[in-house]
């Protein structure tokens, strides 16, 4: 029962409260390189269970399509066609060979603590008895809830990230790579001779790499425009390099607030004991919380409510996937840089919360929620700075929107960028505290919709 020895998994439900066991073995299923994706002859895939956001393994490829089998997540399934995304590239392997398909994969999740637990509504009988005594307690209502704290690595957290923000799937990553690529300062933006920058989508953050002869041009930057022959950018100042080099320009995969629900199920085992496991049931991330303080890890929150727990003497896992050993993020080193309306600045602290305000739904004669509803995404938070001049004080003064944006780069070159592009500053306060302190300014923010770009909040990664 040591807390040392704990070990958390988890895995997206596909139907709220259910945690996946479907399977399927056949030999009419065949590896399509085109789309991803495996097809069954048989049409069975839906009849099997199998649906959108279970992780599955697939095994039994013994031909060309070897690099099917694996753990994998489905991206959309139908009677005869179930889309993939995750491990190697599938590879086209005919029906024919006995293939199976089993869902139940778990991630394990690195935590720093957790919350988890079940909680009953219980209502004392009112009845009244000649001898004082209370004749019965009855249970009138039960649900789960509860946090996982972290701190922050690349790639561990980046499907509860999406969950967190309602989306369905991290968007694909976009690139060009050519000698016909030239960084223009004036109207800040990079050319294309050859015509080929319409593969780019406003308001996505990009990666610049390949300048050689203004080595600063090669960074993060977000697109504000874009046409066949170029693109425009903002939170990167660039300097003229006429085209000649080798340069990459990458659009990072990205997932925005959406209005995906997600369920997921919890699984703990106490290692230090025997066949002692406990499960949460039918989780939902109510709120997501992050705080980037200078001097400290990077750390955060995942708020869950679901629907109940359930104990057992085994795993549910079909099989699990290790943890990622990508270092922590820190506010010291991998701080790329702050952006407020697109500009550097200098800050102590920036932290922010996104509450999906979900809700229980509940019917005569079950126990617990059926299910939750989500309202409207808040987005809010705090930043922290030295106050050395007016700018955020002036913005708040006017309630002048701005943006916000971090950027955040581990020593692998592993990289996120935080995104809120409109923003209102709803607080802000600079008292001095006391003698031989510093004054701060504590200002507060509300996130809401952008017009242009239709988000409230962005997520943007680069994994090399």
């Amino acid at each position: 029962m040591d807390a040392d020895r704990l070990q958390v998994l988890i895995c997206e439900e596909g139907t709220f409260g259910v945690t996946p066991t479907a399977t399927k073995t056949a030999a009419t299923i065949a590896a399509v390189a085109s789309g991803n994706k495996l097809t069954d002859s048989g049409s069975g895939f839906v009849t099997a269970g199998f649906l959108k956001g279970m992780r599955v393994k697939v095994s039994g490829f013994t031909g060309e399509g070897t690099t099917a089998n694996g753990i994998r997540t489905i991206v959309s399934v139908s009677d005869g066609e179930m889309v993939l995304r995750g491990g190697a590239a599938i590879v086209d392997d005919a029906a024919g060979e006995s293939v199976t398909i089993a869902a139940g994969i778990m991630d394990e999740v690195r935590v720093t603590s957790e919350s988890m637990a079940m909680e009953t509504d219980t209502t004392v009988s009112n009845e009244i008895r000649d001898d004082r005594q209370k004749s019965d307690i009855i249970r009138t209502g039960r649900r789960a809830s509860g946090d996982i704290a972290f701190e922050f690595s690349a790639e561990q957290f980046d499907e509860l990230l999406s969950a967190g923000l309602m989306d369905d799937l991290w968007s694909d990553a976009v690139s060009l790579t050519g000698a016909t690529i030239a960084a223009v300062a004036s109207g800040n933006k990079l050319t294309d001779s050859g015509s080929g920058m319409d593969v780019f989508t406003a308001g996505e953050w990009i990666k610049i790499s390949g300048f050689t002869g203004t080595v600063a041009n090669n960074d993060y930057a977000k697109i504000t425009s874009v046409a066949a022959g170029e693109i425009a950018i903002e939170g990167l100042t660039l300097v003229d390099d006429a085209a000649g080099e080798s340069v990459t320009i990458y659009q990072l995969p990205s997932i925005v607030n959406g209005t995906t629900k997600r369920s997921f199920t919890i699984e703990r085992e106490s290692e230090d004991e025997t066949n002692l496991f406990t499960r949460l049931l039918g989780m939902y991330i109510s709120q997501l919380q992050m705080t980037i303080s200078a001097s400290e890890i990077i750390t955060g929150t995942f708020s869950f409510m679901g629907k109940e727990e359930e104990a057992d003497t085994s795993t549910a896992a079909v099989d699990t996937v290790a943890a990622s050993t990508n270092q922590v993020f820190s506010g010291v080193d991998h701080v790329v840089r702050i952006l407020d309306n697109m500009t550097s600045t200098a800050i102590t602290s920036l932290n922010f919360s996104i509450n999906n305000n979900y809700r229980e739904q509940v019917v005569l004669g079950t126990l617990g929620p059926v299910s939750m509803g989500s309202g409207s995404v808040d987005v809010s938070g705090s930043i922290t700075k030295y106050f050395e001049d007016t700018t955020q004080l002036a913005r708040y003064i006017a309630f002048t929107a701005t943006s916000l944006a971090a950027i955040l780069q581990d020593d692998d070159g592993n990289a996120y960028v935080i995104d809120m592009p409109n923003v209102k500053f709803t607080g802000n306060r600079h008292a001095a505290g006391g003698p031989d302190t510093y004054i701060m300014e504590e200002i507060d923010f509300q996130a809401v919709v952008d017009a242009t770009e239709q988000v409230t909040f962005r997520i943007a990664r680069y994994i090399p």
